[in-house]
């Protein structure tokens, strides 16, 4: 065979060529939405740990100023009880 010449095989060979480059797009594309929902959802879980952090020092900051004042006002009656002016 000469290098000029086509058989059969490199015409069905050429044939599948062009199934895998639209295989290999539509790939691509799956492959972009897949990257972009990969990063959605780190972002949502980053985005959901950062909420939490917050929440839970929030719950911690707003326990012990609610116990100091609690404290405070203990403290206050305490004294008054004590004391006796006049």
């Amino acid at each position: 065979m000469y290098e000029d010449e086509i058989s059969e095989d490199d015409v069905i060979l050429d044939d599948d060529d062009d199934d895998d480059k639209e295989d290999d797009k539509k790939m691509t594309l799956r492959q972009k939405l897949q990257a972009v929902q990969d990063a959605t959802q780190t972002v949502q879980n980053a985005l959901g740990d950062i909420a939490s952090i917050v929440e839970s020092t929030r719950k911690y900051v707003l326990t012990r100023d609610f116990h100091f004042f609690l404290e405070i006002d203990a403290n206050k009656c305490d004294r008054r009880s004590f004391s006796m002016h006049g």
